[in-house]
């Protein structure tokens, strides 16, 4: 939403594409419009799901390190109490 709304066209001729990190669509031109780039939107989708499935794997991973930490902790407090 944000790059199609500062894509904003050079000049009133001209054609400019927006979406990160792939192109998402084209604006602006002699005629006006907006196109959908269908090639765009799938590999921006699949570099949205591989980093979901990176950082899925990561959490997964450091989760119980971090549980059995945040455990550790507990008892180390529980224990210099007194």
């Amino acid at each position: 939403m944000y790059a199609y709304h500062v894509a904003e066209p050079p000049c009133c001729d001209f054609s400019i594409a927006f979406g990160f990190p792939f192109p998402l669509g084209r604006t602006g031109g002699f005629a006006g419009g907006t196109n959908l780039i269908v090639l765009g939107v799938v590999l921006n989708s699949l570099i949205g799901l591989g980093a979901s499935f990176i950082f899925a794997l990561l959490f997964a991973r450091l989760l119980p390190w971090l549980v059995d930490l945040f455990r550790q902790a507990g008892q180390w407090h529980m224990k210099t109490r007194s």
